[in-house]
């Protein structure tokens, strides 16, 4: 029996919110619009490790991830997963500490979930909205397939 493994791109994102519960968005400069901070997971590194290492690049320190919000699997060529974290909330000071790369970021800013919605590529606002619902509920996390709910039986 001859088994072919598809391979899956995976990437990895945080929600980081201010003390007013507004959600950080960056700008990438090597791409139109707005993203969650986060990023491509390298070769030999996991979800969680990922998110960390590219929020320390992006806006210069290090986050604590409380739980997974969120997980969309995509099906593309390649295929995607998705993984959303929360990484709390930061104070004040920590604000004002944020460095973004040049190379890699113009700007960042808090906004609220409407905010968010016209600031996102449909896909990631809606993952950000589903992320947004499991963080009020302690224990739960969202799994989505394509943009959709799913609930595994």
């Amino acid at each position: 029996m001859n088994l072919e493994f598809a391979p899956k791109v995976l990437a990895s994102g945080c929600i980081i919110r201010d003390r007013s519960g507004r959600i950080l968005l960056v700008k990438p400069t090597y791409k139109p619009g707005w993203e969650i901070p986060g990023g491509m997971v390298e070769a030999n590194e996991s979800p969680v490790q990922a998110c960390i290492r590219e929020v320390h690049e992006e806006i210069g320190f290090e986050v604590r991830l409380d739980r997974l919000l969120c997980l969309e699997y995509v099906a593309a060529n390649p295929e995607r997963l998705l993984f959303v974290f929360d990484a709390g909330i930061i104070s004040a000071l920590e604000v004002s500490q944020i460095v973004l790369p040049s190379d890699e970021l113009s700007e960042f800013r808090f906004v609220t979930l409407a905010e968010s919605q016209e600031l996102l590529p449909e896909r990631l606002a809606f993952r950000v909205h589903q992320s947004l619902v499991a963080l009020e509920h302690p224990v739960k996390t969202v799994y989505l397939e394509n943009g959709r709910v799913v609930s595994p039986d």
